[in-house]
């Protein structure tokens, strides 16, 4: 595997359990890959790859984030609850289904060529806000899920197809928003991902639509060193605490560094994006 794609991989898999949009940092530093690249921030013209991996690839490497969700619902369901990991999942089948649902439909709907249309920055922009909410506003204690429940997480999480977005940020403020026990919508939330990341890893593996190009990635991602398959469980170990950090981080309402964080990156990405735009002016 190209010793790039790796490192974005394993910086990938520690990003995914941040809130801190993982797909809009991808996104951002493909965006200064171009710059260095192709000396402009500008989109690409057609024709052209400048993007370092493709959508299939991005999936694949959700597969040692699948691995350590699994491993923290297995532990924390039955600490947070009166439940077992398969007696709290069974109940939360149909809500899960039903959130999914939503936010599988709505991709099908805005397509990925208009979700990339977004601004990355205001992505980045509401998630830091949301965070800033989360530090201050009051928590619930509801552990039940409704349908109504459900039916408005998937809209929350359909929010995070837009670049810069934290899909973790924006179902748990939904969750809290909702009066959920803050604890349970974490829950909730990374079950959501688990069926999500399963579905996509599939599509990709299975290659029903493009065999050819899965079993390039399959050969790619596969084949590796036995010093890159150490330094994945060691990255993976990372992202693992990492998780368990940030729900504890968002129990007790300190979220607000990450909250400053995505609000400053914000400012950054919008005054690149200013700088660029007059340069682009100028030449013309």
């Amino acid at each position: 595997m190209n010793s790039l794609l790796f490192a974005l991989w394993n910086f990938h898999i520690i990003a995914e359990s941040l809130p801190i949009s993982s797909s809009g940092h991808l996104t951002l530093i493909q965006k200064l890959y171009n710059y260095v690249k192709h000396t402009s921030l500008q989109e690409p013209k057609v024709g052209v790859k400048t993007a370092y991996f493709s959508d299939d690839e991005e999936h694949i490497m959700h597969i040692p984030t699948l691995i350590i969700i699994a491993l923290f619902l297995g532990r924390y369901i039955p600490q947070w609850t009166d439940h077992s990991s398969y007696e709290l999942l069974k109940s939360w089948i149909i809500p899960l289904c039903i959130t999914n649902g939503i936010t599988g439909s709505l991709y099908l709907i805005v397509r990925k060529k208009t979700v990339k249309k977004f601004p990355l920055y205001l992505g980045f922009f509401i998630t830091g806000c949301l965070l800033l909410v989360l530090s201050s506003v009051a928590y619930g204690t509801v552990t039940t899920l409704s349908v109504r429940d459900a039916i408005l997480l998937g809209g929350a999480q359909s929010c995070a197809l837009l670049p810069g977005i934290s899909r973790l940020a924006v179902t748990f403020a939904a969750g809290i928003a909702m009066s959920l026990d803050p604890r349970i919508s974490i829950l909730f939330s990374l079950s959501a991902e688990i069926l999500l990341i399963v579905v996509a890893v599939s599509k990709v593996l299975l290659g029903s639509q493009f065999p050819a190009n899965s079993t390039q990635i399959k050969s790619s991602f596969f084949t590796l060193s036995f010093f890159q398959y150490v330094l994945l469980l060691v990255t993976s170990s990372i992202s693992y605490k990492s998780l368990a950090w940030i729900a504890h981080l968002f129990i007790a309402k300190k979220s607000f560094p990450f909250a400053a964080y995505m609000l400053i990156l914000a400012v950054l990405v919008l005054i690149s994006k200013i700088a660029t735009h007059k340069q682009t002016v100028h030449k013309e």
